[in-house]
């Protein structure tokens, strides 16, 4: 069976030191990627210029992995290389490999890729999408692990990679990833801090897994029609959960181990606990109204602890009106 094509797709802002060795390494990928979409999530720093620059062969890339690492994305890739750059709304080029969309402003993560989710389907190729953080590395096989896991069974809407460390490439980040709570909305990577030579039961992780992790996860043209974008009602955190919400039980998620994906733990999103708990505050008001008492309550307990361990200001925040305000009250529409 042939497999279908895939687009890549990347939301950047203010991570372009990352990714353009991202690039490099993903579009050595192979014939099965048909196109790199980046979203330019309105950064102001400069960056849809530097990666023009780098596409041009007039900047290089850099990298912060350790020099073992190096294969991933050395030696550059041949330069010019040709680029769709385009405003937001802007011309459809479905031939185009590689595509830079400014967006208008910066929406968020959810609003990024919906943005990037709307120019793949103008192309009108019936392609599967591939998310990616633009802080990582991909190994030349990933994608097509992922893939030939995704042709096992045709219930699989969404498929996960080894997501390992950058920095410490032996170490992992998630098998996937990760489990949540049903009553609390908590959530957390699978296998996060394992060896990645230790062995683990791929099954087992698969029946824990809940969503897969944004930072790298294959979605299924037919999963994409079906569910639809992404819940925009969120700035960063718990889109991806709230996906898997919206698919229900139509869809499963997978884990392909043989897909070795690097990650810069952090870079993208930083630690926002207001973003992190008000997200779990609004997934159980959006998909689990019935779960809400025991979320606060669980939120409260966080707040508690915080306390407890010198740490007021997080206490301060999770206990203040704004925050609870903001979270229970924020208008809007779900996802069309």
């Amino acid at each position: 069976m042939t497999a279908p094509p895939v687009s890549a797709l990347i939301v950047n802002f203010r991570s372009t030191d990352w990714l353009l060795a991202c690039l490099e390494s993903l579009l050595d990928v192979g014939p099965e990627l048909t196109r790199v979409i980046v979203v330019e999530n309105a950064s102001g720093d400069g960056s849809a210029d530097r990666i023009a620059a780098w596409a041009a062969g007039h900047e290089q890339a850099h990298s912060a992995a350790p020099v073992a690492l190096d294969y991933l994305w050395q030696p550059p890739l041949e330069k010019p290389i040709t680029l769709h750059r385009m405003a937001e709304g802007g011309p459809v080029d479905p031939a185009a490999r590689l595509v830079l969309i400014e967006a208008g402003a910066n929406g968020g993560f959810a609003a990024g890729n919906n943005i990037g989710l709307h120019y793949i389907a103008d192309c009108g190729d019936a392609s599967d999408v591939w998310l990616l953080n633009p802080d990582t590395l991909v190994a030349p096989t990933a994608l097509a692990a992922m893939q030939a896991r995704m042709a096992q069974d045709p219930r699989i809407g969404t498929c996960g990679a080894m997501l390992r460390y950058l920095e410490l490439p032996d170490h992992v980040q998630c098998y996937g990833g990760a489990w949540l709570s049903r009553w609390t909305a908590r959530a957390g990577h699978l296998g996060e801090g394992q060896l990645a030579e230790d062995d683990f039961d791929a099954a087992l992780v698969e029946r824990r897994l809940r969503y897969v992790m944004g930072a790298c996860l294959l979605a299924s043209r037919r999963y994409l029609d079906r569910v639809g974008p992404m819940d925009e009602r969120y700035f960063l955190y718990f889109e991806e959960a709230s996906w898997q919400a919206c698919a229900g039980r139509r869809f499963k998620t997978a884990f392909a181990p043989e897909a070795e994906v690097y990650h810069h733990h952090h870079a993208s999103g930083g630690r926002h606990d207001r973003l992190l708990y008000a997200g779990r505050l609004r997934f159980a008001r959006y998909y689990r109204p019935w779960t809400l008492p025991t979320v606060a309550l669980g939120i409260w307990a966080a707040a508690w602890r915080a306390r407890r361990q010198g740490e007021p200001e997080r206490a301060k925040m999770l206990m203040s009106r704004d925050f609870w305000w903001d979270a229970l009250t924020r208008p809007g529409q779900p996802p069309a």
